[in-house]
Formats: structure tokens, C-alpha cells, sequence
């Protein structure tokens, strides 16, 4: 266990940095999943964000700079306040291209988008994909940077809101029981959801930038059993315009590129509830448009 340090996290151009103190902070932090590498100095860094629980008595404590964003004895509200955090930060900084409120999945090295506001189902959807074998990239947030087809995934731990819909429950026996702490190793319950590190429902998962070859937005309706409506250019494009999140930093609000991608790939809307046919629906769907996404 290391007991203080400072590490860095990226994401599509944009950095940041964690500093924690305290075994408590340290294992906060490795909940998260987020990829780290070393900080040399802050020099370049959007944000600079410290972790603290120096003694197991006290209360953790975060912060932003100098401004306190939480202070209490809950690791798993901590954990989710920091995570909110650092993507508003990172999203602010992004310059390289449209940012997507997104999750990201890929199956057999093909990129799926799946945008969507807050409880459209895209967690649950991509948990559920994940625990099906297919690569999970990120539940929160997606970059394309301009003129490429690279799927640039925000990677960090599964953030699963609440109520837990009934098949993952089956997946993560302990979440209805873990309350306000851990609840065995890695995984840490808050007063919004659930953190789930998606190692628990998927061992070999592998986080890479796979060319994006469809996007599907999903939709939870409970009893549903499953949709797949094909959209137009247009239905595409206009839905991505309302799913990305920093427009105001892109030159004409992103409609170029948001629109290019619109044209390069097929995009669905879903209307699910029951899980257990999709992850094969979608990988039909994907099989029947990589001959024309190969051709263009």
C-alpha cells in the first residue's frame, strides 16, 4: 500500500491530477479503475484534485484545488463525487474534438457508441455487454477527434445508478447488501449507485481505441423486449448534437464533424428492458454493416 503520491490521468488531450494520503484514499482511488500514469509536475494539468483520509478515524476528506468537495465517512460517495469531478474537468478541456455523454463498448475490435443522457440505460447496457465478453471502454463519456474514426474512451470503473436492474444484480451478488461501504474488495456503494470495476464481471477485459463502426442509442423501458429502430443521417446527427457535451469549444459547435460521423456510420435507437438477446442482436447488426463500412 503506498500511503501518499500524486498521479495523472488523461483523457483525449486533456490532464489531470490526484494526489491522495492515507491507505483509505489509496484504496478509493485503485476502486476506480482509472488509468494513471506518473506526475512530474503540474505543469499542463486543467485540475489538480487531493484525496485524505490520514487516519482511519478521520473523515475523508476532497478536494478540488483549495475548494472542499466533500467531507464525511462515506468512501463511496467520496469515490463517486470524485469521478463526477473529474469528468466535468477533463470535458472542459477538450479541444481535439466532440465529446460524447456516451458509453463506449467494442466487440471484436469494432467501436459501438452507446450516447445517452443520465438514465438512458447505457451503464447497465454496457455492463451487461462486458459481462457478455465484449470489451468495456467507458459508461460516461467518448471522444472522436477531428477527422478521425478513433474511439478516444473516458476508461474508469462501471458507476451503476440506482435501482440495479435484475440480471446485474445476478452478476454482483453483494450490491443490494453492501450499503454505505465496501463491500468486499473493490467495490464501493454511495448514495447514487453502485462503483463496480469491471475486472468483477469481466477478468480479461482489455481498454483500447477501436475505429468506431456503429452507434446505438439506448433506451431503458422496463418489460421492453428490445428495439432496434435504424435512423436517418439526420435522426443521427441531431441526437449527437444533443449528446455532446463540449461544443462551446469546437469550431461551429462540432456540427462538421458530428456530421461526418453521422454519415460514416450506421446508428440505431434501442428501446430495451430485457438484456438477455442483445449483446447477439448487436453483433448481428454490427456483422451485417462492416462489408459496407469496409467499402467506403
Amino acid at each position: 500500500m503506498t500511503a501518499s503520491g500524486t498521479c495523472m490521468i488523461s483523457f483525449a488531450g486533456t490532464r489531470l491530477a490526484i494526489s491522495w494520503e492515507g491507505g483509505a484514499s489509496f484504496a478509493v482511488l485503485n476502486a476506480l479503475s482509472l488509468t494513471r500514469s506518473a506526475l512530474a509536475a503540474d505543469n499542463g494539468v486543467n485540475s489538480h484534485f487531493r484525496l485524505i483520509s490520514a487516519e482511519a478515524c478521520e473523515p475523508i476528506r476532497l478536494y478540488r484545488g483549495d475548494q472542499l468537495l466533500y467531507r464525511g465517512q462515506s468512501e463511496g460517495e467520496a469515490a463517486g463525487i470524485l469521478l463526477d469531478c473529474a469528468v466535468t474537468d477533463l470535458v472542459d478541456g477538450c479541444r481535439i474534438g466532440p465529446v460524447f455523454h456516451a458509453a463506449a463498448v467494442s466487440c471484436c475490435g469494432h467501436g459501438i457508441l452507446l450516447p445517452g443522457g443520465s438514465g438512458s440505460g447505457k451503464t447497465t447496457l454496457a455492463a451487461w455487454l462486458a459481462s457478455k465478453g465484449w470489451d468495456y471502454l467507458s459508461d460516461e463519456i467518448a471522444c472522436i477527434a477531428q477527422g478521425s474514426m478513433e474511439v478516444q474512451a473516458f476508461y474508469r470503473s462501471l458507476h451503476l445508478r440506482l435501482p440495479i436492474a435484475a440480471p446485474l444484480q445476478q452478476l454482483i451478488p453483494a450490491v443490494e447488501k453492501c450499503g454505505d461501504s465496501p463491500a468486499g474488495p473493490r467495490l464501493y456503494c454511495g448514495p447514487q449507485g453502485v462503483i463496480v470495476p469491471v475486472e468483477l464481471i469481466h477478468p480479461h477485459n482489455i481498454y483500447h481505441t477501436p475505429e468506431l463502426q456503429m452507434i446505438v442509442f439506448p433506451h431503458y423501458a422496463a418489460d421492453a423486449d428490445g428495439e432496434f429502430i435504424r435512423l436517418s443521417q439526420a435522426q443521427a446527427c441531431a441526437r449527437m448534437m444533443g449528446l455532446a457535451v463540449n461544443v462551446r469549444n469546437l469550431p461551429g459547435h462540432g456540427l462538421a464533424e458530428i456530421s461526418r460521423l453521422a454519415r460514416r456510420v450506421p446508428a440505431y435507437a434501442l428501446i430495451y428492458g430485457r438484456l438477455d438477446r442483445l449483446a447477439d442482436e448487436m453483433a448481428a447488426l454490427l456483422d451485417r454493416h462492416l462489408p459496407l463500412l469496409r467499402a467506403q
